[in-house]
């Protein structure tokens, strides 16, 4: 039976090694063994079914074991890995694939486990051995020891690693992009302590960041695993974040037993006991006592971060502290020139003569002037003859050290024409506190002073308005009692037709009162009908005057048809058309409201407001008199005359 892939009991610690052969050998047999027993070189050989024949010192020397002849197969190794430290099988193994495949294996790498637990990293070169007839006899394997080429690579490595490192380091120092340093610090601190993962904390909760971000801890960058993987843990709940403002470095060697701190302060408390980490490391990042954030690092097995690697990470964070500062800094600085340079007020800056030092592109919009044409030159330039006297002014202030509060005032362009601006103007001092010059912003305020013109117009128009409004209300109110058997009949119509005259006079207030689409009053009055009142006819702005009477009109129209045509039943329809038409160069207007499938129809036996509104208030739009025909199928109702008496535009 052969052995199982990690438990070789034949096998025998060396003691004095001697090369293992137990078959007779010709001459030349002989010969080849004493030579391939004197070789440095690991070799042994195998009959066919991978029993081990021979072996020399060098091997033994090389598995840490002697194995039994003709009992241990494949390999003489303890137990067998592949180079990623997976567990390989004596049976698996390269001498097993060449005796297999009848071919040699090479390129392959494995690992060899001692008895006492060393592991050596090497090379087989496995032959296939045949007979003069062809048959395979077994084979021959040459193992070569690569534990010196792997200490040299692993040399190699750590030495290129470390200039990889002053390299990332080097570039911390350059990089203004705050986020970019944020990742880069994170990435360089999980490489030189070795940690699993590491994260960047920032926020008021680790020393105030006091840069606007979150006013909790928040993890900013990670490295080695995912934020979500992080957050799981709960490090920034349990690192000792916010207790100082100092650079300061926190850690445990074993989060299950005490913690420690290097700046031989109070021990803090250790992490829970839920957190699936061991070796954890906190490092505070702070310039000149403002704190910018945390670097938390974490492994798995105990006793990770020595001393060394956390002065080495203390160095990463001073270092991270003064890159962050400057990249502050200069995002402030380009924030300040971008919201200069993209306003879209006109900034400008000038020396106490009135000479302009600094023109941004607002004012090269709002003056017309470029900032080539207007750096050097004095900003009386801008000001008309009447109000040259104002910079005098704005300067003897701005020397005192005053502030000129924002004012309306009138300045020149480039083509002479003038503009309402809005101007502030402030004091500029050096680096010592002295008054060296000032800073202007100007607005551009036509659009407002346009606006305060419009609104005074409306103001007058809707006065204007109201007065006819409040006739039309009362010629309401004192007509809607007529005929009305009670009170609340009366009160009825009144409110309904003081409705459809608040709705007309909201749509007047959203065009600024400059007169209303006719579609628009009809549909608004239809809007209680659905799918009764067809619409047909082209846009017509009446006039506010126009419309308010026709939305009169056509609420009466409309509620008469309720009460008594054709939308009292369920079938009847009403179309309402109108059209415009060119008559002896004058441009004329008809209008008709039209029922059908209704219940037969008679003229009134007394006329009320509603008659009063469809007669009288719309005759005097019209040259002929509006038409009113009580037909078997419906009401029509006529309007024809000049649209220029409705829309005030011949």
């Amino acid at each position: 039976m052969r052995p199982s892939a990690h438990d070789f009991p034949l096998h025998r610690p060396v003691r004095e090694v001697q090369p293992r052969t137990s078959v007779r050998f010709s001459g030349v047999d002989l010969c080849l063994h004493e030579l391939m027993s004197a070789l440095p070189a690991a070799i042994y050989t195998t009959d066919a079914a991978g029993r081990i024949t021979f072996y020399n010192a060098a091997a033994a020397q090389l598995w840490g074991c002697q194995p039994e002849l003709f009992e241990t197969e494949f390999c003489g190794s303890w137990k067998l890995y592949w180079p990623d430290g997976r567990p390989m099988r004596h049976d698996e193994c390269p001498m097993a694939v060449a005796l297999r495949t009848g071919k040699p294996v090479r390129g392959l790498e494995a690992v060899a486990e001692r008895p006492d637990g060393t592991r050596v990293p090497f090379i087989p070169y496995p032959t296939p051995l045949r007979d003069a007839a062809g048959q395979l006899i077994g084979a021959i394997n040459m193992l070569v020891d690569t534990s010196d080429r792997k200490a040299f690579e692993q040399t190699a490595r750590a030495h290129t690693g470390l200039f990889e490192t002053l390299n990332g380091i080097a570039k911390v120092s350059s990089e203004l992009d705050l986020r970019r340093i944020e990742q880069m610090v994170t990435d360089i601190a999980v490489k030189v302590s070795g940690a699993e993962f590491g994260a960047f904390v920032g926020g008021a909760g680790v020393g105030g960041a006091g840069d606007g971000r979150d006013s909790g801890s928040a993890i900013l960058a990670v490295s080695g695993t995912s934020r979500e993987a992080f957050e799981a843990l709960g490090l920034t709940r349990n690192a000792g974040l916010g207790a100082t403002l100092r650079p300061t470095v926190t850690g445990a060697d074993d989060a299950r037993g005490h913690a420690r701190r290097m700046d031989g302060g109070p021990d803090r408390a250790p992490l829970a006991d839920e957190v699936r980490v061991a070796s954890h490391l906190a490092v505070h990042i702070a310039y000149h006592g403002k704190g910018h954030g945390m670097l938390v690092l974490a492994h798995a097995q105990p006793g990770v971060f020595t001393e060394q690697t956390e002065s080495m990470v203390a160095g990463i964070a001073a270092l991270a502290g003064i890159a962050i500062e400057n990249a502050s800094l200069y995002a402030s600085e380009r924030q300040l020139a971008t919201i200069v340079e993209t306003s879209t007020d006109a900034i400008v800056s000038k020396d106490l003569n009135g000479i302009v030092r600094s023109w941004n592109q607002g004012a090269e919009r709002l003056f017309g002037f470029t900032a080539a044409e207007m750096v050097g030159r004095s900003v009386t330039n801008l000001i008309p003859p009447e109000r040259q006297d104002e910079e005098d002014t704005i300067l003897g202030r701005i020397r005192r050290g005053e502030r000129v509060e924002p004012y309306d005032t009138v300045r020149a362009r480039r083509d002479g024409t003038l503009v309402d601006i809005s101007l502030a103007v402030s004091p500029v001092k050096d680096a010592e506190g002295r008054i060296i010059g000032a800073s202007k912003i100007a607005r551009d305020i036509t659009e407002r002073k346009q606006a305060q013109a419009r609104q005074e117009l409306l103001t007058c128009e809707v006065q204007h308005r109201t007065k006819n409004l409040f006739a039309v209300v009362r010629a309401v109110v004192a007509r809607s009692f007529a005929g009305k058997r009670t009170v609340e009949e009366a009160q009825a119509s009144v409110l309904d037709r003081l409705h459809s005259l608040a709705q007309t006079h909201v749509m007047l207030l959203d065009e600024d009162w400059s007169g209303v689409d006719l579609a628009e009053v009809v549909r608004t009055e239809a809007r209680p009908y659905p799918g009764r009142i067809a619409i047909d006819g082209p846009q017509i702005i009446l006039d506010p005057q126009a419309a308010q009477n026709f939305a009169l009109a056509v609420h009466e129209l409309a509620t008469n048809a309720a009460k008594y045509g054709a939308l009292s039943n369920g079938t009847g329809q009403v179309l309402v058309a109108w059209e415009v038409n060119e008559l002896n160069g004058e441009r004329r207007f008809r209008f008709c409201w039209m029922e059908r499938d209704g219940p037969p129809v008679s003229p009134p036996r007394s006329k009320g407001f509603g008659s009063a509104v469809l007669e009288q208030m719309m005759a005097d739009y019209f040259d002929d008199p509006p038409r009113i025909e009580f037909a078997p199928s419906g009401i029509r109702y006529e309007l024809r005359g000049a649209l220029k008496a409705l829309t005030g535009k011949a």
